[in-house]
C-alpha cells in the first residue's frame, strides 16, 4: 500500500502523535509512507492566525524530530514546492469575495466549500458564531487564503504523485485541512482517512471518506458498535458507564465540564411547587462553523429559542419556571451570542452562568423536564429518568428515540406542558456504548492531553528558549541534518546558556545590592 500523510497541523501535539502512529503502523506492514508537510507557506492556521514564523519553525522542528524517530526514513515533501508560482493572483478573487460570514458560506472554488473552512476556523479561533467584528473579518480572509493554498498545493502534489492508495488528514474542518480533503476527493483517492481523537486519550478514530461531524457517519457508527458487540456480556454495563462516568466528573472523553461543580447545589429561591424546567445550552460556536447539516430547523440561534420560549410560556404556561444552565465551555467567552443569552430577562427565567458551581446533574435531578438544543445533556437526562425535549436539534442521538423532538416552536410550547413519560433508556445505553468505546488504541503514542505526549517514549513538546537556538535548528533542518540527537545537543546547549545567563544576571543584581 502506498500511503500519504498530509501533516499541516501539529500544534496540538496529539495530532502529530497520531500521524506518527499511523506512519509507523504502515511501515510495520511493509507499506510505503510519504509525508506532505506544511512549511509555513500556507500562511495561517488555527493556532497561528498571524502566520508567526517562530510558531511555524517550532511546528516544523517538532515534526522533524518525530518523523526521524520512525523506524524507517520516509520521503518528506514541502507544500511550497507545489504551490503555483502565481498563487497570489489565483487566490486574490476568492479572498476578496469574502467580507463576512454569509459571503464565506457562499464562497466556493471549483465548487469546493473552501469558504466554509475559513468561516469554521475563524469561529473556532475566536469562539464567535457571528463573526461581525473587524478581527473576525480579517481572519476570514487569512483562513480563506490558507484553505485555497491547501487545496492548490495538495492538488498539484497528487498530480505529480498520483498513485496513493490512502491519504490521512487531520479533522477536515480547519482551513488547512478542508482544502486538502477536497483536493483528494477531486483527485479520486480511494481511501481518504480523516483522523481525530477517540473516546479517550488512549485512542484515535478514523473517518473513512467523511468529516468527523457527519451525522450519518455517527448514526452508522453507533448502530454498528452495538450490533458488533452483541455477544459481549459487558455491553450494557459499558454503555451505562458512559453516563455514570460523566456524572462523576471523570474526564473520560479528554475533558470534564462538571468536575468543579458542587453536587446537590441548586439555585437560590428554588421552588419545588412550581413546574421547573431546565434549559441546557450548548456551545453555539461549536456547531455554527460545521455546515448547514447542523443548522437548527426552528431557531436561528439558541438565544432566539430561549427568548421566544420563556416569553410565550409566560402567557401560556404561567405555572412554569425555567432555569437556563449555560454550558461550562462558555466560561470566559463574551461573543455576541453569549451576550444575547445573558441579556434575556423574564420573571419566569433564572440564569445559571457558565462559571456557576451549581451542579448540572443536581439540576437535572430536580427539574420536571429538560429542554436542550442538541446538548449531550438531552440524552443524559433520559438516562437519569427525566422527560427530555429536543428543541429542533440536530443531535447525534435524535434517531435513537431518546428524546421528545419538537419540530416547530408551537410543538415545543405544547411539549413543555404536555403529560409525557420519559423515553426508554435503551437507546441511551446504545449511544453510551459507542461513545465509551469508539476509536483505535494507540500502540506507539501515549498522549498527555492535546499538548503533550510521547512517541516511542520521547516527548514531542518543545519550544525554543532563544532566537539563536531556533535559527541553528532551522539551519540544520534546511541542510537535511536535523535529527533527535542534533536537536537534543543544540537545545541542551541553549538550556545551559540560558540558565547561565539567568544566574549571571541574578548575581549581578545581588552584587549591586
Amino acid at each position: 500500500m502506498n500511503v500519504l500523510i498530509i501533516s499541516f497541523f501539529n500544534e496540538w501535539i496529539t495530532h502529530l502523535g497520531t500521524e506518527l502512529e499511523l506512519a509507523q503502523l504502515h511501515l510495520d506492514q511493509g507499506h510505503r509512507v510519504t509525508f506532505l508537510e506544511c512549511d509555513g507557506s500556507i500562511g495561517a492556521c488555527l493556532v497561528n492566525a498571524g502566520g508567526d514564523k517562530r510558531i511555524c519553525d517550532e511546528c516544523r522542528l517538532r515534526r522533524s524530530v518525530g518523523t526521524r524517530m520512525l523506524r524507517s526514513r520516509v520521503p518528506e515533501h514541502q507544500l511550497k514546492d507545489y504551490l503555483p508560482p502565481d498563487v497570489e493572483a489565483i487566490e486574490r478573487p476568492f479572498v476578496d469575495s469574502i467580507i463576512d460570514a454569509e459571503s464565506a458560506k457562499a464562497a466556493r472554488y471549483r465548487d469546493h466549500d473552501l469558504g466554509w473552512a475559513a468561516l469554521s476556523t475563524t469561529i473556532m479561533r475566536l469562539r464567535d458564531s457571528v463573526c461581525e467584528s473587524p478581527l473576525a473579518k480579517t481572519f476570514l480572509k487569512r483562513f480563506a487564503k490558507s484553505s485555497l493554498r491547501s487545496y492548490l498545493g495538495v492538488k498539484a502534489f497528487l498530480e505529480a504523485h498520483p498513485a496513493f492508495d490512502r491519504v490521512y488528514i487531520v479533522n477536515g474542518r480547519f482551513s488547512c485541512s478542508r482544502g486538502a480533503f477536497r483536493a483528494c476527493q477531486e483527485h479520486g483517492v480511494a481511501e481518504i482517512m480523516i483522523h481525530e481523537r477517540g473516546s479517550s486519550s488512549e485512542t484515535y478514530e478514523l473517518f473513512s471518506n467523511a468529516l468527523p461531524h457527519s451525522r450519518e457517519w455517527w448514526r452508522n457508527r453507533i448502530e454498528r458498535a452495538w450490533t458488533d458487540s452483541r455477544d459481549d456480556p459487558q455491553r450494557d454495563a459499558i454503555g451505562r458507564s458512559y453516563f455514570e462516568t460523566r456524572r462523576r466528573g471523570a474526564p473520560a472523553d479528554w475533558k470534564s465540564f462538571v468536575a468543579a461543580q458542587e453536587a446537590g447545589l441548586l439555585p437560590d429561591g428554588w421552588d419545588g411547587a412550581k413546574t421547573n424546567i431546565g434549559i441546557f445550552t450548548s456551545s453555539e460556536d461549536e456547531f455554527a462553523g460545521i455546515g448547514d447539516e447542523w443548522r437548527n430547523p426552528i431557531y436561528g440561534a439558541q438565544s432566539e429559542g430561549v427568548r421566544r420560549l420563556v416569553a410565550d410560556a409566560l402567557v401560556r404556561h404561567p405555572h412554569a419556571h425555567f432555569y437556563m444552565r449555560m454550558h461550562p465551555n462558555l466560561a470566559g467567552i463574551d461573543n455576541p451570542e453569549v451576550k444575547k443569552l445573558r441579556s434575556i430577562e423574564s420573571p419566569n427565567l433564572t440564569l445559571i452562568d457558565s462559571t456557576s458551581r451549581i451542579s448540572t446533574y443536581s439540576l437535572v435531578d430536580a427539574v420536571d423536564r429538560v429542554v436542550t438544543f442538541g446538548s449531550t445533556v438531552g440524552i443524559e437526562a433520559t438516562y437519569w429518568g427525566k422527560v427530555s425535549l429536543l428543541a429542533g436539534g440536530p443531535a447525534l442521538y435524535e434517531h435513537l428515540d431518546v428524546v421528545h423532538i419538537a419540530r416547530t416552536h408551537d410543538e415545543l410550547l405544547e411539549l413543555v406542558a404536555a403529560k409525557l413519560d420519559p423515553k426508554p433508556i435503551a437507546g441511551a445505553v446504545k449511544y453510551g456504548y459507542c461513545m465509551q468505546t469508539f476509536g483505535h488504541p494507540f500502540v506507539y503514542w501515549r498522549a498527555d492531553g492535546f499538548e503533550d505526549g510521547r512517541f516511542r517514549g520521547r516527548s514531542l513538546k518543545w519550544a525554543s528558549k532563544t532566537y539563536l537556538e531556533r535559527r541553528i535548528l532551522m539551519k540544520s533542518l534546511e541542510a537535511g541534518v536535523h535529527s533527535p540527537l542534533v536537536h537534543d545537543v543544540v537545545s541542551g546547549a541553549s538550556t545551559i546558556a540560558h540558565l547561565a545567563r539567568i544566574n549571571i544576571v541574578h548575581l549581578a543584581r545581588k552584587a549591586r545590592g
